[in-house]
């Protein structure tokens, strides 16, 4: 054995560098490796990033049965009463050059903003008897030529406003007879110029002029066909076809102006074309119907026939996320606006 070190010598010590060598290098890239975490924490956070990203598009992106995508585009708003501040909103709509009106109902105000969601004015305070004075005013609606019209809730009347705030009128009282509300939740307008009421707790429809007018009523306590459950909300499309939202009952029943049954859809559920206390629902130029299902926060699409075409939204505070939405409203360009109310905010969507 000695004689084989003495000979090989050379070999050996040249191996022994190799296998030295080997292990120091190794030893050397192992520690750099395991030294530099931010490797494996860019990696991490690019695959965290992209999930994220892909879970949140999901919430405000849709794409519907006439392939349009919407997406999410703005939002402004915080609890509070300050300028551009809420307090558990409950309506909204759009004039004809785009500005849109803000119930703020905890406020017991209107607010206007314009194209970029902006500050304009506010008109309103809490009261009784004047005009001008809410009382937890849940709807709001606009007719052609944008005279605003208000559910004052509290103080059982509709009262009529120019686009600047100025009191124009008001009409209804405590009651059940014709003209008179018990809980008037919801404002719709028509082409025909004729205002529609939801008359909540005496189980009704009502339908007046621009003036206040009494026209006609329809509807009683039930579940059957034109009946209601606590209705909610309230909109009319192009052709005149009254959508309401029977809340009780789950479900959206569809009439022609004079009141005559058409059609409904819904059910009680978490499923598409399912509802959980649906509020308020908006049209848009195509007839398409737009419902905020309010504990399943999310917005529900249709078509007039209640064909279910899209749905987005889940609870939370993000951008796209909903707190209880509450009402609904499109603009002359196809915009979706959300009120969600417990984020005391006001959301916009577009289509892509």
């Amino acid at each position: 054995m000695k004689e084989f070190f003495k000979k090989n010598k050379v070999i050996i010590i040249v191996i022994l560098v190799f296998i030295i060598l080997f292990i120091c290098i190794g030893s050397f890239l192992l520690i750099f490796y395991i030294g530099m975490p931010w490797i494996t924490k860019d990696n991490n956070q690019e695959e965290s990033s992209s999930s994220s990203t892909e879970s949140i598009s999901s919430q405000y992106e849709i794409v519907d049965e006439d392939r349009n995508l919407f997406v999410f585009d703005s939002k402004w708003g915080k609890d509070g009463e300050g300028e551009g501040e809420f307090h558990y909103s409950r309506g909204i709509v759009t004039d004809s050059k785009g500005n849109i009106y803000v119930l703020d109902t905890g406020n017991n105000r209107v607010q206007k903003f314009d194209l970029n969601n902006k500050f304009i004015l506010e008109f309103g305070i809490w009261g009784t008897y004047e005009g001008g004075k809410f009382v937890s005013p849940q709807g709001i609606t606009i007719d052609d030529n944008d005279y605003i019209y208000i559910a004052d809730t509290g103080n059982n009347r509709i009262q009529k406003f120019d686009n600047d705030g100025n009191f124009v009128i008001t009409w209804g009282e405590a009651g059940g007879l014709e003209g008179r509300f018990y809980i008037p939740t919801s404002i719709a307008t028509d082409g025909d110029k004729f205002v529609y009421v939801v008359d909540q707790d005496n189980s009704r429809i009502q339908k007046f002029t621009l003036d206040g007018v009494f026209v006609s009523s329809w509807g009683t306590s039930g579940s059957f066909e034109g009946e209601f459950t606590f209705p909610s909300g309230i909109t009319v499309d192009s052709e005149g076809f009254v959508y309401v939202t029977d809340t009780g009952n789950n479900r959206i029943e569809k009439f022609n102006s004079d009141g005559t049954y058409v059609l409904e859809w819904g059910s009680f559920g978490s499923a598409n074309g399912a509802f959980y206390n649906a509020k308020g629902l908006a049209s848009d130029k195509y007839n398409n119907i737009y419902i905020a299902d309010y504990i399943n926060n999310r917005i529900q699409k249709f078509s007039s026939k209640g064909v279910f075409q899209g749905t987005w939204g889940s609870q939370g505070a993000g951008d796209g996320y909903f707190n209880l939405p509450y009402s609904v409203g499109v603009d002359i360009f196809g915009n979706i606006y959300v009120v969600d109310s417990d984020n005391h905010r006001i959301q916009k969507f577009r289509t892509k």
